[in-house]
């Protein structure tokens, strides 16, 4: 059944940087290259961290509960993606409509809709140019309007049906929304929307990749991620960012097998799975058993959990308290090696002690903030960006599952690497499925887990062909 389409997103070294340097646009028989950027914060390191890191709590809040046709040929391709904001998100493109427009959003496994702005926005002197119904001959506007909540804001405007496009394949009369309203920005320019990587949620339409899954067009039924890591800096330079697949498992990217663990029923859209242990500097955690759980959360920048185990992990920390005036969130020592590691069932996987360390807090750099915090004793755990930096990532449609890999030496000297920024452009479509018209009915979930979309600092994945590698 799977025997049809791969979506790969490759990144190599050398390769990756004379890519993004020398060409537009790579063609291949069996899909294409695209290139995208990463685009650091303009912040420096010790500055403007504290809003930075109150914006992602609040986000988490929003997001996870708490108090405030069949195709007739095969087809591949690559996409590179960006990171926005020192490992904040990560992003790429994805083209909207006939003829096709560009847009730079975030790809999330912690959320399920796809959305784009319908207000341009200004980046280097340069109009980022928005979605537009009437420029598009494939467009619908099916005049249902739409709202979601975030922790420091909404967005609402209207669902539409058009063409999408990423990676070499195309889900005609995909339902999106166009976003007309905001209390706030909640996309960074150049980043103009969210695409949802997570399971088709009550009341939404079919998720993207979601259709193209249950199409069978992938080669195999999996997304995986390798993302790169950049420490604080105040430079404001596009750098590599790492790789994202469909249908298909780089094998240059990871070593060792991939362990697989099922994921939670009934906790759309996360791709949730049970927490078995945590370790802190070789001291293990008290995890309540039977209860702890996590999504695995691309768009989530930093890792979130309940209270007790928050602060159980900052004991085995020394030099560390809790932040002034910054809820949830712990200080330590910027000198001291905190070791990490997670298990979700299968083998312990560890957290670069870099990817730890959020951002420096005085001017001296002796102080810094932790990248675990707690938000209430009720939330879930939501793990994110930090850790999944330090693994290769798989999350699979058949049987669903989340899968973790140890990192190549490959993708380990693409950290630190510095790049040109590429130029987004959008390839053939090599594969062509519709969208099913059906919306999932409402159903209960756990309480809280209802809450829906998007972290604003968010890991942005996005993709005009095939594979997606993240700069």
């Amino acid at each position: 059944m799977w025997g049809k389409v791969v979506l790969v997103l490759i990144a190599l070294p050398s390769l990756l940087l004379k890519a993004v340097a020398d060409s537009p646009l790579i063609y291949s028989t069996s899909g294409q290259t695209v290139k995208l950027q990463k685009r650091p914060s303009p912040i420096s390191s010790n500055e403007g961290w504290e809003s930075r890191a109150r914006n992602l709590r609040n986000a988490v809040l929003a997001k996870y509960g708490g108090t405030t046709s069949q195709p007739s040929r095969r087809s591949s391709g690559t996409d590179l993606v960006g990171n926005q904001g020192d490992d904040i998100s990560y992003f790429a493109s994805l083209a909207i409509g006939t003829p096709p427009a560009l847009f730079d959003v975030t790809l999330d496994t912690g959320s399920s809709l796809l959305w784009v702005n319908a207000t341009p926005c200004d980046i280097d002197g340069t109009q980022v140019v928005p979605y537009n119904t009437a420029l598009s001959s494939t467009s619908q506007n099916l005049s249902d309007p739409f709202s979601s909540s975030y922790g420091s804001g909404t967005v609402s405007g209207m669902y539409a049906q058009d063409t999408v496009q990423m990676a070499g394949f195309a889900v005609e009369k995909q339902m999106f929304g166009i976003v007309n309203s905001t209390s706030v920005r909640l996309a960074n320019c150049p980043v103009s929307g969210l695409v949802g990587l997570g399971w088709q949620q009550p009341g939404d339409p079919m998720p993207f990749w979601q259709t193209l899954a249950d199409s069978g067009v992938w080669d195999s039924p999996v997304m995986a991620f390798q993302i790169s890591h950049y420490p604080p800096s105040a430079s404001n330079v596009t750098r590599p960012g790492g790789t994202f697949t469909m249908g298909f498992l780089n094998d240059s990217l990871y070593v060792g097998n991939i362990d697989y663990q099922p994921i939670l029923d009934n906790l759309a859209p996360y791709w949730a799975l049970p927490i078995t242990s945590i370790t802190v500097q070789n001291t293990s955690i008290e995890i309540p058993t039977g209860s702890a759980y996590g999504a695995i959360d691309t768009g989530t920048s930093l890792v979130v959990g309940p209270s007790a185990q928050i602060q159980a992990i900052y004991a085995q920390i020394p030099g560390s308290q809790p932040c002034v005036g910054l809820e949830g969130f712990y200080s330590y020592p910027c000198d001291t090696q905190v070791n990490v590691s997670i298990s979700f069932g299968g083998p312990s996987w560890f957290i670069n002690s870099s990817d730890f360390r959020y951002a420096y807090i005085d001017s001296n750099g002796s102080s810094c903030l932790g990248a675990f915090y707690e938000v209430t004793s009720s939330t879930p755990w939501v793990i994110g960006d930090t850790f999944l930096k330090s693994v290769y990532s798989v999350f699979r449609y058949s049987p669903p599952s989340v899968g973790f890999a140890t990192l190549s030496e490959t993708v380990l000297a693409l950290n630190g690497a510095n790049g040109s920024a590429p130029t987004p452009s959008v390839g053939p479509v090599l594969t062509s499925v519709t969208a099913s018209a059906s919306v999932a009915n409402e159903t209960s979930t756990s309480a809280a887990w209802r809450l829906r979309p998007f972290f604003v600092y968010s890991l942005v994945l996005a993709a005009v062909s095939g594979t997606i590698t993240l700069i």
